[in-house]
């Protein structure tokens, strides 16, 4: 049973069908109001006007890094989202910088409704 309702989601990734294929998988399950973004001023300009409950972050985008993004969220206080970083690179040195942000969850691409799935549901936990 769910102890957090998801309401909000905001989806940043600069591959526009990675974030409409998050956003599908996620409306065919649930029920909450999703904001694609495209870059990371895009982004930052919506993080600073609207509270947000989920969170998936690529790492590298066309206008700078996920990293710009989840220091964002930990400076704007209490409530934060829950913080998914989505990306293509896996390297040891890679997965070794993502230990230092504190994010809830990695989600490697190429992604599966699966994994997307089980994110938000561990966003509800």
């Amino acid at each position: 049973m769910s102890n957090k309702e998801i309401k909000k989601i905001i989806i940043v990734d600069d591959e526009v069908d990675i974030c409409y294929l998050i956003k599908s998988i996620l409306k065919r399950k649930f029920a909450a109001k999703i904001d694609i973004c495209n870059s990371v001023e895009e982004a930052l300009d919506k993080l600073k006007v609207a509270q947000y409950d989920l969170a998936f972050f690529d790492m590298r985008l066309n206008d700078g890094t996920g990293e710009e993004l989840i220091s964002q969220v930990h400076e704007e206080g209490e409530p934060k989202p829950y913080i998914a970083v989505i990306s293509a690179y896996t390297s040891p040195s890679d997965m070794s910088h993502l230990n230092d942000l504190k994010i809830d969850e990695f989600i490697p691409k190429p992604l599966s409704s699966e994994k997307i799935i089980n994110c938000y549901l561990a966003a509800t936990a």
